[in-house]
């Protein structure tokens, strides 16, 4: 069945690009400091959402980074974690995700599943060129785990309902573009912004998939309130963003009928963070590319 990989395609990918594309919004004008005496040079300084929004820029203008994007969902008595780590390359086209996961305990995993599931069997590598992915999951049986299956954006389309955008910049970072003020101080490097609840959701790996809460009747435009972000800009550039999209979280599973959620979860907390800004990566299409059928009649 094709149709489990191609979900874990767009999955994978649409959490670390541009499913969560954010409308850009432009950064206040720098202010200046007042000079101490009537004859001394004013010295240029930067609001706290300046430094944000100029930190984007001259991120995704670097082209390429290494990232991880780790998301938590946190219970009660236990927590369910996605993580993703990989690379991109902007002027390319191009991305590269390993996205596993882990639970405590492990049990956990089963609950939210609704049956017995391997934890370790839900990883998966995966490659985004232009408009066409590949797809490997090592728990495929051995005659094909070391091959990869192509899946375009229109399988993804036609199998799922979703679409997952060309861009691959990190949603959470591409979020900050439409980022309000905040009255928290800044400390250190960390800069503190708001996004609004309908920008975290999108930006926000959950339980339940932007797909999921939309097919349920949630406009998840008419989310209300803001969600604060914590930035860590280092050099001009942002190397982690940190927020816990819970409170967006709750008010969109009560608008689906998923209320118990809204009851249990405690957080749901979301932590990227890039390095090797502007480096070079490699991110070229696999050469052992398996046929259709041959993967149907393998799996």
């Amino acid at each position: 069945m094709r149709t489990l990989p191609v979900l874990a395609l767009a999955v994978t990918l649409s959490a670390c690009g541009g499913a969560a594309k954010a409308p850009v919004a432009t950064a206040p004008p720098p202010t200046t400091a007042a000079p101490t005496t009537a004859s001394a040079t004013p010295t240029p300084t930067l609001a706290p959402l300046a430094v944000v929004k100029a930190a984007v820029a001259a991120t995704r203008a670097k082209g390429t980074a290494s990232f991880s994007v780790e998301a938590t969902t946190s219970f009660q008595y236990g927590h369910f974690t996605m993580l993703r780590e990989g690379a991109y390359d902007l002027r390319n086209d191009r991305i590269r995700v390993t996205q596993t996961f882990d639970a405590k305990p492990k049990e956990l995993v089963n609950q939210l599943m609704g049956e017995d599931v391997d934890i370790d069997s839900l990883a998966v590598h995966s490659i985004a060129i232009g408009n066409e992915g590949y797809l490997q999951m090592p728990a495929w049986p051995a005659s094909i785990r070391s091959k990869w299956l192509r899946i375009t954006h229109k399988d993804v389309a036609s199998s799922t309902g979703m679409n997952v955008e060309v861009q691959r910049f990190p949603a959470a970072v591409e979020m900050l573009s439409a980022a309000t003020a905040t009255n928290v101080p800044t400390f250190g490097n960390t800069y503190y912004v708001d996004v609004t609840a309908p920008v975290a959701i999108l930006a926000a790996p959950g339980l339940s998939s932007v797909k999921v809460l939309r097919d349920a009747g949630v406009d998840l435009d008419a989310l209300t309130g803001t969600v604060q972000v914590a930035v860590e800009v280092t050099g001009g550039l942002v190397t982690r963003v940190t927020f816990d999209a819970i409170e967006a979280y709750r008010q969109a599973w009560t608008k689906a009928g998923q209320g118990q959620l809204a009851g249990v979860v405690r957080s749901v907390e979301t932590i990227v963070t890039l390095t090797d800004h502007g480096k070079p990566v490699s991110i070229e299409a696999p050469t052992a590319v398996m046929t259709d059928r041959e993967f149907e009649t393998a799996t």
